[in-house]
């Protein structure tokens, strides 16, 4: 979602986008959301570089394609704004690099890491026993989905992602570039788009997350970058090699 400003919107600005809903049928992407009706999307819409605009991502500026005015009136009526655009970041438009992220660490991201809207890395990998150490310390559990992972992985130690060089899942194989810092975004109820007023679990994260290179910024779970393509699935063996 671009702002009329150029930049990207997220749920740290827009909770209630935790409830919209996405869905792939065919040749359509089709958002619901409560109160809205279905909005179809094509999932392959022909770049007419008219409509092709710049958004920033952090300090980032990459191309989209406005989904157009159907679209833009779905997600403003939703959200109460003005002004906002659902983009797509069509196979033919720029791509972002994440070796030029800027960032007070050292990072081990690769030219060619390409990604789009995300904030440094296409995937991220967490461990079901890291989770249920968190919620092991909290007053009130949290859903995995406060945090957004591509792969949840089981049947390993709490926390043991973050000594991990690569990882293979099924046939694919990825490369850890990085952990995962989190921000407020974790505090947002997947399933009410509330934001927590105590700011957990990053409130608890940070008694016990933190790492001198990261600052403030506690970790949970590590970011991938892809070095082969191919479908994973549900129960897939998941190899490692450890750093």
């Amino acid at each position: 979602i671009v702002s009329p400003e150029g930049g990207y919107v997220t749920q740290r600005q827009e909770p209630k986008m935790a409830l919209i809903k996405v869905r792939l049928q065919g040749n359509s992407l089709s958002l619901d959301a409560p109160g809205m009706p279905t909005l179809q999307l094509p999932t392959k819409p022909q770049t007419d570089k008219s409509q092709v605009g710049n958004v920033t991502i952090k300090v980032d500026t990459t191309e989209y394609l406005d989904c157009g005015e159907k679209a833009a009136a779905w997600v403003n009526k939703y959200l109460g704004r003005q002004g906002l655009k659902i983009g797509f970041s069509a196979p033919d438009l720029s791509k972002r690099d994440a070796i030029t992220a800027q960032k007070l660490w050292d990072h081990n991201a690769k030219k060619g890491d390409l990604l789009s809207f995300s904030d440094y890395s296409s995937y991220m990998l967490m461990t079901a026993q890291s989770m249920n150490v968190l919620n092991s310390k909290l007053e009130k559990p949290v859903y995995i989905l406060n945090f957004r992972p591509n792969f949840v992985v089981d049947g390993c130690e709490a926390f043991d992602e973050e000594n991990w060089s690569e990882v293979k899942i099924g046939n694919v194989q990825f490369r850890n570039i990085d952990d995962c810092t989190r921000c407020l975004l974790t505090t947002v109820d997947p399933y009410t788009g509330v934001k927590s007023k105590e700011e957990e679990p990053i409130k608890t994260l940070r008694t016990f997350r933190c790492r001198s290179k990261y600052g403030p910024k506690p970790v949970m779970g590590i970011c991938l970058a892809p070095d082969s393509l191919g479908d994973v699935s549900v129960g897939d063996p998941v190899y490692v090699k450890y750093k």
